[in-house]
């Protein structure tokens, strides 16, 4: 039986949401965006087609969202690539002019905030040593670091105001990073160096071409284009 628009429906009504919430930039990724997002679905603005490929897809020219092949119950690695999707369709809805490049990097972090919602883990290694690790499980490694070290799990109301994840000694394992959101250059930290081609974007462990726009509008109304694509 294949994903279907039910499947979408109940994991943008996932209680679990409710602890997602931060910024991009323009780009608000929370509880109620992803409200806005099953709207258009119950509306029929965003149609959902049970797709056949390992990754879903949102096509804001088309106003749709292809899923991944699969079988429900869906997992939480499942409903998360759907959210990551979503993510797109949350910036397609509300018109915000944003970079390709951060719209894809709003999808991770939504993506990977999720993922450690249902099922949280350590960040393995604590620091990731210079050249280790395939270009995109360096790039979830980086997502997950900023994940963690940032907050964007916001507590239960039952939580006290400070959840020790793992040992003091763990977090001050930790060497700080920076991301730089631009294609064609590097994201650094002091131990470690992650490049991306700047005609390319590694999704997913795929190389794509990064898509003439994400919008059904014109592409200087909501995604630009960062030079030199």
């Amino acid at each position: 039986m294949p994903i279907t628009k039910d499947d979408v429906l109940k994991t943008l009504n996932d209680p679990a949401l409710g602890r997602i919430s931060f910024s991009l930039g323009q780009i608000k990724v929370n509880a109620e965006e992803f409200r806005k997002v099953a709207d258009c679905i119950y509306a029929g603005d965003i149609t959902v087609t049970s797709g056949n490929d390992a990754l879903a897809y949102y096509s804001s020219h088309l106003n749709e969202l292809i899923t991944q092949r699969g079988n429900p119950p869906l997992d939480y690695t499942d409903r998360a690539q759907l959210l990551h999707e979503c993510t797109h369709a949350i910036v397609d809805i509300n018109q915000w002019s944003v970079l390709r490049l951060h719209d894809e990097v709003a999808g991770y972090l939504t993506q990977m905030t999720y993922s450690l919602i249902a099922d949280f883990s350590p960040l393995v290694p604590p620091v990731l040593p210079p050249g280790v690790g395939s270009p995109l499980g360096r790039l979830v490694w980086t997502v997950k670091e900023v994940v963690l070290r940032y907050g964007f799990i916001k507590r239960r109301a039952s939580e006290p105001p400070s959840v020790p994840r793992t040992s003091p000694e763990w977090w001050r394992s930790f060497t700080p990073i920076q991301i730089t959101l631009v294609s064609g250059t590097t994201r650094s930290g002091p131990k470690q160096t992650l490049a991306f081609p700047a005609s390319t974007w590694r999704w997913r462990g795929k190389e794509r071409s990064l898509p003439a726009s994400r919008t059904r509008r014109s592409p200087s109304q909501t995604i630009r284009q960062e030079e030199p694509l």
